[in-house]
C-alpha cells in the first residue's frame, strides 16, 4: 500500500472494515461485479442466440426436405406423365399404320382391276369412267399417306420434295371426281383450261416412308 511518501507497503493479515469502505476498494468490487454481471448476461445472450439460430436451421432443413421431397414426386409425376405421352404416340403411329395397311390392300386391288379393265374394248365414256376410279383411288392412297405422316411430322422426322406437275391436269382430275355426283342431279360440270396457259408446277411432296402397303 502507497504510505503518500513514494513508497508501497506489504500488506499482512486480513484487511479489516476501513479497507473495504475506501472509495477505490468500492469502486473496484463494484466494476468487478458489474464486469461479472455483464459476463453472465452476455452468455445468457448467446445461448439464447445458439436456440433461436439452431431452432431456425432445424426449421429450415425441415423445410428443405419438405421441398426437396415434393420436387422429387413432380418430377416422377412428369416423367410418368412423359412415358404416357410416349406410349400413347407409339399406340397412335402403329395403330395408323395397321389401319394404312388394312385399307391399302383392297383399294389396290380396286385400281388394280381398274387397271386391267380400261385394257379391254371400251368406249370413251367407259374409259372417262375407268380413269375416275383410278385416280380417286390414287387421290385416297395419298390422302391415307398424309395421314400417316402426321405423326413424323410431330417429330420432325420428315422431308420435303419439288417436284413438277401439270397444273390443267390436275384440275381435271379434280373435277373429275365431282363429275358424277353433279350428273346425279343434273348438272353439267365442265372443265376448261387452256393448255399454254398452265406450264409445268413445283409441288411438295413428303419424302418419308408412310408404312406398311
Amino acid at each position: 500500500m502507497d504510505d503518500h511518501a513514494g513508497r508501497w507497503l506489504l500488506w499482512t493479515g486480513s484487511p479489516d472494515d476501513s479497507f473495504w469502505e475506501q472509495p477505490e476498494v468500492a469502486a473496484t468490487q463494484n466494476f468487478a461485479l458489474l464486469a461479472n454481471v455483464g459476463i453472465i448476461l452476455l452468455t445468457i445472450s448467446l445461448l439464447s442466440i445458439d436456440v433461436v439460430v439452431r431452432r431456425h436451421q432445424r426449421l429450415l432443413e425441415n423445410q428443405n426436405r419438405a421441398l426437396e421431397s415434393a420436387v422429387e414426386e413432380r418430377t416422377r409425376d412428369l416423367r410418368e406423365a412423359r412415358d404416357a405421352a410416349l406410349a400413347a404416340d407409339d399406340a397412335k403411329s402403329q395403330s395408323l399404320a395397321n389401319m394404312s395397311h388394312e385399307i391399302r390392300i383392297p383399294l389396290n386391288g380396286v385400281i388394280g382391276m381398274a387397271d386391267l379393265l380400261e385394257k379391254t374394248e371400251l368406249d370413251g365414256e367407259q374409259r372417262e369412267f375407268i380413269r375416275t376410279i383410278r385416280t380417286s383411288g390414287e387421290t385416297l392412297l395419298t390422302v391415307i399417306s398424309d395421314v400417316l405422316d402426321l405423326s413424323k411430322i410431330e417429330s420432325g422426322n420428315i422431308d420435303l420434295e419439288e417436284i413438277p406437275f401439270d397444273l390443267a391436269e390436275s384440275i381435271e382430275d379434280s373435277v373429275s371426281l365431282l363429275a358424277a355426283r353433279a350428273a346425279a342431279r343434273d348438272i353439267e360440270l365442265i372443265c376448261d383450261v387452256a393448255r399454254s396457259s398452265s406450264p409445268p408446277t413445283s409441288s411438295t411432296r413428303q419424302t418419308t416412308p408412310s408404312g406398311p402397303t
